[in-house]
């Protein structure tokens, strides 16, 4: 069994349960291993459970960094 400290708020889980932050909007913490990570929660209806999606900091960050060289690029192309 997994189990992660509700103390702090450093883990995801932690923040939403505390009420930190409100369910729905993106918030930064670290994942059950300690990575960094984003995610966004909603509260399951008729329940006190939560539904918690996650994604590494880092992979979100590829594909900004992407975008951000091909909308310029592409913008030049178009003046040109």
């Amino acid at each position: 069994m997994l189990r992660c400290p509700l103390v702090g708020n450093r883990f995801l889980a932690a923040q939403v349960l505390q009420g930190v932050v409100q369910p729905g909007n993106v918030i930064e913490g670290v994942d059950h291993w300690g990575v960094p990570v984003m995610g966004v929660a909603r509260a399951v209806p008729g329940t006190d459970w939560f539904l918690l999606a996650k994604m590494d900091q880092a992979e979100a960050h590829v594909e900004v960094n992407r975008d951000a060289l091909w909308i310029p690029l592409t913008g030049l192309l178009a003046v040109v």
